[in-house]
């Protein structure tokens, strides 16, 4: 187990208990560290800057205690923000019918990049169906993307005024 997926199973628990879960851990750098963690609320409320105090302070605390960490870090607990990071298939299945980005390891349909509405999730795979200006070179407008070639996923909020 790599050490971002030993962090989660360590505070998650805790951070439940305090209404928050996990959205994504980043492990940033190997000299000094900087942990970022985006956490939500369980209830989906909007993350208030006192819920990331008190999520810092719980994370912080177990780590010290568990010593998972050896070297020195600095610990960053805020919230995904409006473009958040669709990281597990629950993410994705939630935030079904949204506007998002995706990003692939490898070329799908000759590229790696995508921006549309998240049309359907099953185990295996997502759907997309593309903006007009961003149809494939083939002229398809839905692409299947498996979740193992996803590098990167977030939400792409429209803001139409």
């Amino acid at each position: 187990m790599d050490l971002a997926s030993r962090i989660e199973h360590l505070v998650e628990p805790a951070l439940n208990d305090l209404g928050y879960s996990i959205v994504e851990i980043l492990i940033i750098g190997s000299g000094r560290m900087k942990l970022d963690i985006s956490i939500e609320c369980v209830n989906h409320e909007p993350v208030t800057i006192t819920d990331c105090v008190k999520a810092n302070r719980e994370i912080s605390a177990l780590l010290d205690v568990e010593d998972l960490i050896k070297s020195a870090y600095i610990l960053d607990v805020s919230s995904p923000g409006i473009d958040r990071p669709l990281v597990k298939k629950k993410d994705f299945k939630r935030f079904l019918g949204e506007r998002v980005k995706i990003k692939t390891h490898e070329f799908v349909e000759e590229r790696k990049k995508f921006t549309g509405t998240l049309q359907d999730v099953d185990e295996t795979k997502i759907i997309v169906v593309l903006d007009e200006n961003d149809i494939t070179p083939e002229g398809n407008n839905r692409i299947e993307i498996l979740y193992d070639q996803i590098q990167r996923a977030k939400l792409n909020p429209d803001f139409k005024i």
